[in-house]
C-alpha cells in the first residue's frame, strides 16, 4: 500500500469506533470478484485486506469533482465510514437492486459512496445522494481512484453546534400517553 495513503488513512480513520473488526482476505475478495465477474482496483483491495472498518474522524471531508444541487456550497462532502468486513454483503445487496457498474464502499446519512467496477467507471469513486431529484444523473464523480479519494480528505473545522443552545419543546399531548 502506498505510504502516503497509509499515513492519510491513519490520520482520518477513528480507531476508537470500530463497526466491524473483520478484514477481508485475498481469497474472500477473489471469490467475490469471480462470482460477480468484476474486478476491484488493486488499491481498494489493499485497503480491504489491511484495514478494519472504522468511522472517519470528525471534520474530515473530501472535495467533489462533480457537484449536485445537494453538494454543500464549499464543495466538500463527508462520509461516516468505509465498509471492510461487510463490504461483500453490502455489495451483493446493491448488485441485486442496482446492477454492478458501481459498488458501495461506504455511507453517510443515507447517501452512498461507491467504486466503479465496469467500463470507463472502473476504479473511480462516486457519491450517490439518496434525495437527489436529478433524473439525468445518479452518481457524481468524487475521485479518479481510491488512493486519490483518500488523499483528498481535508480537515474542515465546521460550525460546531453548542448543545447548550438547543431547545426542545414537547407537545403537551405527549405527556397524556
Amino acid at each position: 500500500m502506498n505510504k502516503k495513503v497509509k499515513q492519510k488513512l491513519d490520520e482520518i480513520l477513528d480507531r476508537e469506533v470500530i463497526i466491524d473488526n473483520q478484514k477481508l482476505s485475498k481469497e474472500d475478495i477473489t471469490n467475490f470478484e469471480d462470482v460477480h465477474n468484476i474486478k476491484l482496483s488493486k488499491e481498494y483491495k489493499d485497503f480491504l485486506m489491511n484495514y478494519k472498518e472504522a468511522y472517519i474522524n470528525d471534520y474530515y471531508k473530501f472535495p467533489m469533482i462533480e457537484k449536485s444541487d445537494l453538494t454543500p456550497e464549499n464543495g466538500f462532502e463527508n462520509i461516516d465510514f468505509l465498509y471492510v468486513g461487510n463490504f461483500i454483503a453490502n455489495a451483493e445487496k446493491f448488485i441485486k437492486n442496482y446492477g454492478k457498474k458501481i459498488l458501495p464502499i461506504g455511507e453517510t446519512a443515507g447517501d452512498t459512496i461507491c467504486i466503479g467496477v465496469q467500463g470507463n467507471m472502473e476504479g473511480k469513486i462516486y457519491y450517490i445522494y439518496h434525495e437527489d431529484e436529478n433524473e439525468d444523473k445518479d452518481e457524481y464523480l468524487v475521485a479518479n481512484s481510491f488512493n486519490e479519494f483518500i488523499l483528498s480528505f481535508e480537515k474542515q473545522e465546521g460550525n460546531s453546534i453548542d448543545l447548550d443552545e438547543i431547545e426542545i419543546e414537547l407537545d403537551d399531548d405527549l405527556w397524556d400517553s
